[in-house]
């Protein structure tokens, strides 16, 4: 059986000993009139108050967690001054490179498994959605006059063009300037 450490709990019953007495004085009717007894009190709050802190102390280190397994760190990278590899890498990292995200990514092809049924729903949902998203758009491309006054089926035959790019006539935006005439009812 191991010991029991009772010298917290001694340090809490002294404590809370010492803040009771410490309020006693102020419960007291016939006590109020002496000068002496807030000071008192004063006194036995602050003993009571130190005793609890110093419980509170004994009582932190029985729950703490044993780091001594763990490297010490003083909030540098470490002690070695290239880094916690050593200065190794398996990477090779330039100044600069080009990575290709494509390139990249098909090192993970083939680590999922079959996808779920929720999962297959959301991939069927995200496909109508792209579907329906590129009919609006070949739809709105159709429909738009700008397009058409300009001489081009799609916008990106316009970008391409560098048709926005360039300034427009110098009346293109002067009847925003201009007062509107008021309608009449």
């Amino acid at each position: 059986m191991q010991p029991v450490a009772r010298s917290p709990f001694v340090a809490m019953c002294i404590a809370g000993g010492l803040l009771a007495s410490s309020l006693l004085p102020w419960f007291m009717p016939g006590l109020n009139g002496n000068a002496y007894l807030p000071w008192i009190s004063l006194v036995l709050g602050t003993a009571g108050l130190q005793a609890l802190y110093v419980a509170s102390n004994m009582v932190r280190g029985e729950f703490e967690e044993d780091t001594s397994h763990l490297q010490p760190s003083d909030g540098r990278r470490g002690g070695d001054p290239s880094g916690w590899t050593g200065g190794r890498s398996e990477a090779v990292l330039g100044g600069g490179e080009r990575r290709d995200a494509v390139e990249a990514g098909r090192a993970y092809e083939g680590l999922e498994g079959p996808l779920r049924p929720a999962e297959l729903l959301l991939a069927e949902a995200n496909l109508r959605h792209d579907e329906v998203a590129a009919a609006r758009w070949a739809a709105s491309e159709a429909a738009d006059s700008d397009l058409t006054e300009a001489g081009f089926e799609r916008l990106g035959d316009l970008i391409a063009a560098n048709r926005l790019t360039r300034p427009g006539p110098e009346e293109t935006f002067h009847h925003l300037n201009r007062p509107s005439k008021p309608e009449e009812p």
